[in-house]
């Protein structure tokens, strides 16, 4: 339903008065105002009920008390004994089968990836389906089921040793014992993918190898959906780096992603760094989609030519030019033979970006030199806002603060050269509240204050407003409004579907977070940041 602009500031005005008032008190002021604007405003307060309920639900002390166990609670006949650790998918607790007299690991899903039905649906019929592969290489699965207040679990086997994450830390291998796990890794896929079973989240931290020198392979249909922390940035730095590259994009995922896992896996057993690397998620994911590895035989040239190859043949970017099965692979390093001893030093993951760099340095450059030229040659005032405009976009879809500060400067030369331009103040605003810091937030509440006074239905403005409430304030179902606002006053904004996919993801709705992520990766594919949240979205 189309509204102009003077229903806009109605409908925002109506919305406002009715959001804090009973189902009586608003009923009294819809049925005095314009049929248009009524409309438009019980939308909006359906969204924002529906989703004070469902965050209401998460808060719930029942659903905070089933996530976070305490020593000695009961969880069916298991007795919790002590936390291991928390991830994206929730708390993992020690805990002990009273039933059988055993040790094993409790994994919660937490409440904001349970409250998605589907989610519980997906992480049910996975986990029940890895219990039944009974291999020696895979974790066993005991239980799966929920607590009295509907917290998800699943119960797995506790395995004395160490993750491959922690042998890399340590030190060298030989290609001989690099070849043994790499062959009981693949043993484990090859009956997952037998059976129809896609891992998508191989990776060391994944990995253990037990006091005994056994492999197993963990957290089997846990994958898609969790382990990838509810942020924006900066806390998915290692699953990122095994990722395949039909993941990041968002394709259709098969057995071969798993495969692409391993090799990045050998590729860092065997030369102490990852093929694939950067400061920051999107360095990572540019290098992962369009960048090839450095040679492994360059790296260390201790390793024979065979295993090279197959390494190299696992970490084919098109799938279809990749060794086509675990089987497959298996042969070809049986084929080897006796094998001799690498050896390296293996310390800090090494933070080089200089080709990232190149790569941000010549399109920086570019759009630098196109600016110039519009100067240099007289084009008009508008051009040379819009190329401004671009480049502080192109900044602020970078990760790190410097880069956020150098978007800022190219938003406030905009403004400084038309006063009147909402969309140059709202992307100014989007900028000071990027930067995080406590000296931001009275400027970008300023700078959003001037855009929405100049045109408030400038799109931009109305995702502007929608961090300050997610960001600033902790409003989500506010910042979804606004979100959903610029949407419908530029359903072409990629930014605002790519703000409202995250946000529907962090409270739960994973498919409807994942289609709006798909929708801003398919308006903006150049951008790296709408690139990494389509594909980072299949995780959940």
């Amino acid at each position: 339903m189309a509204v102009d602009k003077s229903e806009q500031q109605q409908v925002r005005e109506l919305f406002e008065v009715c959001v804090g008032l009973s189902e009586t008190e608003r009923r009294r002021h819809l049925d005095d105002s314009d049929p248009i604007v009524r409309a438009e405003v019980e939308a909006l307060l359906e969204a924002n009920d529906n989703d004070r309920e469902r965050l209401r639900r998460l808060d719930e002390p029942e659903m905070l008390e089933s996530y976070r166990p305490v020593r000695g609670q009961m969880v069916g006949r298991f007795e919790v004994l002590e936390e291991l650790g928390r991830g994206g998918m929730g708390v993992v607790h020690l805990a002990t089968d009273t039933a059988l007299d055993r040790t094993l690991v409790l994994k919660f899903l937490s409440p904001s990836i349970a409250s998605d039905e589907q989610a519980r649906e997906r992480f049910a019929r996975e986990a029940k389906a890895a219990s039944a592969l009974d291999h020696p290489n895979i974790c066993t699965v005991y239980d799966v089921g929920t607590t009295s207040a509907g917290s998800m679990y699943i119960a797995m086997a506790h395995y004395e040793g160490k993750t491959l994450s922690e042998r890399i830390a340590e030190g060298s291998f030989t290609v001989d014992e690099v070849v043994d796990i790499a062959l009981q890794v693949l043993s484990g896929l090859g009956r997952a993918h037998d059976a129809g079973i896609v891992h998508r989240d191989i990776k060391p931290a994944n990995v253990m190898v037990t006091n005994r020198g056994e492999v197993k392979l963990l957290d089997f249909g846990l994958a898609k959906t969790a382990d990838v922390g509810l942020t924006r940035s900066g806390m998915m730095m290692g699953t990122l780096g095994y990722m395949a590259p039909e993941q990041i994009q968002g394709k259709e995922v098969d057995s071969r992603a798993d495969l692409w896992s391993t090799g990045v896996m050998l590729y860092e057993m065997l030369s102490g760094q990852r093929p694939f690397r950067g400061e920051y998620d999107q360095a990572i994911l540019y290098s992962i989609v369009n960048e090839e590895p450095a040679r492994l035989e360059d790296i260390s040239p201790e390793v024979p030519a065979p295993v090279c190859e197959i390494v190299h043949g696992l970490l084919q970017k098109d799938p279809a030019l990749r060794i086509e099965s675990a089987h497959v692979v298996t042969g070809k390093l049986k084929d080897l033979g006796a094998l001799p001893t690498v050896g390296y030093a293996v310390g800090p993951i090494s933070k080089g970006r200089r080709k990232w760099f190149s790569v941000i340095g010549g399109v920086a450059a570019v759009v630098l030199i196109l600016a110039a030229l519009a100067l240099w040659f007289g084009k008009s005032e508008g051009a040379v806002i819009q190329n401004l405009m671009a480049e502080g976009d192109y900044f602020r879809s970078l990760e790190g603060p410097q880069y956020t500060r150098m978007a800022i400067e190219r938003f406030r030369e905009v403004v400084r050269r038309d006063s009147t331009y909402a969309p140059g103040y709202a992307k100014l605003a989007e900028g000071y509240i990027l930067l995080g810091d406590d000296e931001s937030e009275p400027l970008a509440r300023q700078a959003l204050q001037t855009a929405m006074s100049l045109d408030s239905a400038a799109s931009e403005a109305h995702v502007s407003q929608g961090l300050v409430y997610e960001l600033y304030d902790r409003d989500w179902s506010r910042a979804e409004l606004a979100f959903r606002r610029a949407i419908t006053l530029d359903p072409t904004n990629a930014i605002a579907h790519y703000e409202l996919g995250w946000l529907l993801l962090r409270t739960g709705r994973a498919q409807e977070g994942r289609e709006h992520l798909r929708r801003a990766r398919s308006l903006d594919s150049s951008s790296v940041l709408t690139l990494y949240g389509a594909g980072i979205s299949e995780y959940y």
